[in-house]
């Protein structure tokens, strides 16, 4: 095992997205950054393009639904850079539906890996980061903040990140661990730009999505990543919901 001399962090839901996004940002910053994914193919692409500019980086397979997945992916982190200073909870996913359009299943699902898998990890990754005095930054949304019609269940998910956030930074911010969330509004992923094509008139629902913002745009990925990356390296902040959602929340 050799320990790493840069700060090394883990992100979830790595491969595209919001967590490319992230990853992207805190290799760029210095950290040793772990892409964990389910689609280890497309997570091993982005960390060969990092590696190519010649930033540390390395793709993970991990199902955050799962403890022994999980587990394994922290052991393997440790195993390589002796050390832990970030866990990123970014995996996640929406599936839209007012309560009664909502399944049994799809409530299961979507707290299971919405808000269950931080759980999970936070659990994984604190004996590590009690060693570093690292922290925890989990990805909510404004949704929770917000409300959103049709999305009762991504809703609660992401509203409990909110809470368990809270929870821990009180729980542990005697052994130096720091524990906040960001909570992003409309991203410019490929899951978004997916959703918009599907819908019946795409243009127009493009038009209304962009303009949702007072600020006139969807946010980049990265700059959600620049958030994240701020709450993990401020050493005061913790406990925070940190919007950044092109004051969405705020109406006109």
């Amino acid at each position: 095992m050799s320990k790493a001399r840069n700060p090394v962090a883990v992100i979830t839901g790595a491969a595209r997205g919001i967590g490319a996004g992230c990853a992207e940002v805190f290799a760029r910053a210095g950290y040793a950054t772990v892409l964990a994914d389910k689609d280890l193919g497309e997570a091993e692409k982005l960390a060969g393009d990092l590696a190519n500019e010649g930033l540390e980086a390395r793709a993970i397979s991990c199902d955050v639904t799962d403890g022994e997945s999980i587990a394994g992916l922290f052991e393997e982190t440790l195993n390589t850079y002796g050390r832990l200073d970030a866990l990123l909870n970014n995996a996640g996913t929406h599936i839209p539906g007012n309560i009664f359009e909502t399944t049994d299943e799809h409530w299961d699902f979507l707290l299971t890996l919405n808000l269950k898998s931080v759980f999970l990890c936070c659990k994984a990754a604190i004996p590590a980061l009690r060693e570093s005095r690292g922290a925890i930054v989990s990805m909510s949304s404004m949704v929770p903040l917000s409300g959103q019609r049709d999305a009762v269940a991504y809703s609660a998910s992401k509203g409990g990140i909110i809470g368990l956030t809270k929870s821990l930074a009180l729980d542990h911010a005697h052994e130096g661990i720091r524990v906040n969330c960001v909570c992003p509004g409309n991203v410019d992923t490929p899951m978004m730009q997916e959703w918009i094509g599907q819908q019946r008139d795409p243009e127009d629902v493009r038009s209304r999505v962009y303009n949702a913002q007072p600020i006139g745009r969807l946010a980049d990925p990265q700059e959600v990543g620049r958030a994240a990356l701020f709450l993990a390296a401020e050493p005061f902040i913790t406990g925070v919901a940190l919007p950044v959602e092109g004051a969405a929340t705020l109406g006109y």
